[in-house]
Order: C-alpha cells, then structure tokens, then sequence
C-alpha cells in the first residue's frame, strides 16, 4: 500500500477506493474487495485486495474440448489442400522452364494451346488421359484422381517439356495425344 495513504481519513479512503472502483470497470471485484476492506478496517490502512478468484477446472476442461482442433481434415479439406498443392507445383515449373514468372497455366485446350504451347514452345507431358481427362482442376472429381496428378508432378513422371517446331507443328495439327480429344465442357479457364 502506498505511504500517503497510510494517514489519511477514512472518508478519503472510502472516495479514493470508489474512484477507482468507477474508473476500471474491469477490476470492480478487486477494487470492490479494496472498498469493502476501506470500509471494515478502522485502523488507518488499508489491506490489500484477496487476489482474483480462479477458474474452476470444470470450466477450463470444458473450454479445452470446446475448442479442441481437429487433427484429421475432411474429405473437402483434403480436396482443396490437394488442388492447392497441384496448382502451386504446375505453376513453380510453369514459371521454371519458360523463365517467366508471370507464366500462368491455362486449361481450356484453345487456352491452353495459345497460352502456353505457342507463346513458351512447351507442353505438358505424361498427363494420365486415360485416368483423368485433361481439365481445369476444379473440375477433377475425387480425391484418389487428384492425389494420381500430385504424385506424378511431385515424382517427375508428368512436367513440362520444351518442344522442337517439328513436334510443335504436330501438336497444332492434333494435340490429342498430349491433353485428349476436345470436349465442350473442358472449356474452363484457369
């Protein structure tokens, strides 16, 4: 307790103790303890406040279940960290073997002819058409075909290719070899 409260009068005491109580609205039950033991010690000292009371265990075991995390991702939760991963991969060795760090990769197969085998002379090779057909991303069905695609990115079996004119030309005459054959709704932009 501070000396210069030592000698003063209970009345001060009381309207000091008060203050405080009205100011901090936060600390009202410490500063209610200092008021109340303002108001029963006579003896010109003021006590200290009890310390604050604390939180049942109860409360703090229901807290830590409440706000518990879940350790295992959901099916979607899995999907989406799987496409992230893809599009971040393909776009690193997009951005890699054109020496372009604005490269984008696009999906529709009249995009994806202009935008990234005319413009960079590169192509996608070792895309698993037979198991998943060439297409935005999004588009991808399940999670075992999206895992399929990261692994053979992560692995090396499916990357980008720089391309000579002569298999350039051919892939303009019929890129279904590469990315499948057309379909209407592959059209989507990426």
């Amino acid at each position: 307790m501070p000396h210069s409260l030592r000698g003063s009068s209970l009345r001060s005491r009381l309207a000091l103790a008060h203050a405080a109580r009205a100011h901090h609205p936060a600390h009202s039950q410490a500063h209610g303890s200092l008021y109340k033991s303002a108001c029963e010690n006579r003896s010109g000292i003021l006590s200290p406040a009890p310390p604050p009371a604390q939180t049942p265990p109860l409360l703090l075991r229901m807290a830590q279940i409440t706000f518990r995390i879940n350790p295992k991702p959901t099916y979607s939760e899995r999907m989406t960290d799987a496409r992230a991963e893809l599009r971040r991969l393909i776009k690193e060795q997009l951005c890699a073997i054109t020496h372009d760090n604005t490269a984008t990769m696009s999906w529709s197969r009249r995009s994806y002819m202009k935008n990234v085998v005319t413009r960079y002379r590169v192509r996608i090779e070792g895309w698993p058409l037979s198991e998943v057909p060439f297409r935005n991303l999004s588009d991808v069905p399940n999670l075992g075909k999206l895992e399929l695609l990261l692994q053979g990115w992560k692995e090396g079996s499916i990357r980008f290719c720089q391309i000579t004119e002569e298999q350039y030309l051919a892939m303009i005459h019929d890129p279904t070899p590469w990315i499948g054959p057309a379909t209407d709704d592959a059209e989507g932009e990426e």
